[in-house]
């Protein structure tokens, strides 16, 4: 079809759109459930851990603790966290140092503190 074949009041190009076979929309993908999220809570306050553990596990996360700095980097070895609540001030090593371990490793630099 040209232009000058085309109905005199129709734009050519619907001409042509009404001859293409356009496919139904697909069936949408059933959702995908995913795990919730993990989050390390690092911090020597048995307390403030417990209240952290407690709200987020009620709000469906998964939580992992650490009770000071070098607990934290060990915990880091077998859980891989979405989050990371980290007190700056645990003795061993403090805060301030895990998160600059962790920087240093690409694979835990992107793990939000």
């Amino acid at each position: 079809m040209t232009i000058a074949d085309a109905e005199p009041d129709r734009h050519p190009l619907l001409a042509h759109l009404e001859r293409l076979s356009v496919a139904a929309p697909a069936e949408p993908a059933p959702a995908v459930k995913l795990p919730p999220p993990w989050i390390l809570i690092a911090d020597d306050d048995p307390i403030i851990r417990d209240v952290w553990t407690g709200a987020l596990r009620q709000a469906g996360f998964r939580t992992a603790y650490a009770r000071d700095g070098a607990e934290t980097l060990e915990r880091l070895q077998t859980v891989l966290p979405d989050l990371m609540i980290l007190d700056l001030r645990m003795p061993e090593l403090s805060g301030t140092a895990v998160l600059e371990l962790i920087r240093l490793r690409p694979a835990l630099a992107l793990i939000p503190c």
